[in-house]
């Protein structure tokens, strides 16, 4: 706990930055999901997308209206 409170603390001497998180938050977990075995795109189609999964094609577009 009181690391916590000292790296809070750091944040808003150095940097000016207070938290909205509670004093007892939990830091957080992650995962990654064993990848299922399911259909591929074709090489000429995987290396267009940068990839042969198709539920890893997450394409970023950014910009006004997705514009690239």
């Amino acid at each position: 706990m009181e690391d916590k409170k000292y790296i809070l603390s750091i944040a808003e001497r150095q940097y000016g930055i207070t938290t909205p998180l509670p004093e007892d938050y939990t830091v957080a977990m992650a995962y990654i999901p064993y990848q299922q075995k399911g259909r591929l795109y074709s090489a000429e189609q995987g290396i267009n997308e940068g990839t042969l999964f198709p539920e890893l094609n997450k394409p970023f577009c950014c910009g006004k209206d997705g514009a690239k």
